[in-house]
């Protein structure tokens, strides 16, 4: 689960109107619907890593027209 807590400076949120979202892993379910995205390519993605120290720099690359992929936080 990485840290429990953490600061993020909700300016960023408000101004950009961003949503952040968590998930605990969803049901089975949910994992066989996202990989039905896949192989139908109805979802088209690549995900870059950035470490937790790199979050409020990503929440600035989410902006419009900068980033047109998905980050994901990792260790």
């Amino acid at each position: 689960m990485g840290k429990l807590e953490s600061e993020i400076d909700t300016r960023i949120l408000i101004l950009n109107e961003v949503q952040l979202m968590g998930s605990c892993g969803g049901t089975a379910q949910d994992i066989k619907d996202v990989y039905g995205y896949f192989v139908t390519a109805k979802l088209k993605t690549k995900p870059h890593g950035i470490s937790f120290e790199e979050i409020l720099e990503g929440l600035e690359r989410l902006r419009p027209e900068e980033e047109k992929d998905r980050l994901v936080a990792v260790r």
